[in-house]
């Protein structure tokens, strides 16, 4: 216990001091540009696995499920993006390339400047890192619609009673897993350093609990300071999604320092007395 609460100290004093919370809003703002191509690209993707109709629902439910605050921006995209689809995928696919590279960069720096490394790779390996993330991206998201549904598959066909809660139990526990796995290989190949597998798991596992608290913070804030965003008008969606976003950079970043600060505990644990 009393590692844990020297780890969360040094997190949080690191967490200040570097300016995370900045940087938390850096990301945020580089994000928002790249979710409409990401958008094109996750509706591609998905109409082509389920069908255009269905794929477009699963979109829904996986932006209700994982990311609710972009409901409302997207929905209204989706019909431009199904009657032009046939330049869908070559925009997306482009605009993805571009997109997916600066808010993989922004991360990467962001980590680097907030676990306080000043040595960074070259820019070749940056975008090459970015490339190869980006694809991941897809399968996360895949695997996020195609859970829930094998478990409703086996609920039908298994007729067991016992089993109806099961899809959103699985949704649940698949989002907080699919947030573990892509913060935990963020944290170990973004920054320009070598962590050990147990202070990355660390992180990562903070990263996805505070996520999920985060999701149901935040839906209840919205829905009780909706009155408040209402008076932006017509940017009230994009001031809530960019209020998410940076939230989600928050906590981002400062599982990043948790890995970091378990890291330094356990090497000061393995260090040798002096004599």
């Amino acid at each position: 216990m009393s590692r844990l609460i020297r780890v969360f100290r040094r997190a949080g004093l690191n967490f200040s001091a570097e300016g995370s919370a900045f940087m938390a809003q850096a990301i945020a703002f580089t994000a928002v540009f790249a979710l409409v191509p990401l958008t094109l690209v996750a509706v591609t993707v998905l109409a082509f696995v389920y069908g255009t109709d269905e794929g477009i629902a699963r979109a829904h439910a996986v932006i209700q499920l994982y990311v609710p605050q972009l409901q409302d921006l997207v929905a209204n995209n989706l019909d431009a993006i199904v009657r032009y689809r046939s330049v869908t995928g070559i925009v997306g696919l482009l605009g993805l390339v571009w997109s997916g590279k600066n808010l993989f960069q922004a991360l990467t720096y962001a980590l680097n400047r907030s676990l306080g490394i000043r040595r960074y790779r070259h820019f070749v390996w940056d975008v090459a890192i970015a490339l190869v993330l980006v694809p991941f991206a897809g399968v996360v998201l895949i695997l996020a619609t195609v859970l829930p549904v094998l478990i409703t598959l086996i609920v039908q066909f298994t007729g067991l009673e016992s089993l109806r809660w099961a899809p959103q139990i699985t949704s649940y526990a698949a989002s907080l897993l699919l947030v573990f796995i892509v913060s935990g290989l963020l944290y170990a190949y973004l920054p320009n350093r070598h962590p050990k597998f147990w202070s990355v798991a660390a992180g990562a596992a903070v990263c996805a609990v505070l996520y999920s608290i985060a999701q149901i913070a935040f839906a209840v804030y919205t829905a009780f300071a909706a009155g408040a965003f209402a008076i932006y008008g017509a940017l009230s969606a994009l001031f809530v999604l960019l209020l998410w976003l940076d939230l989600i950079g928050v906590i981002f970043l400062f599982g990043a320092h948790v890995s970091a600060a378990w890291e330094k505990e356990a090497l000061q644990e393995t260090l040798p007395l002096a004599s």
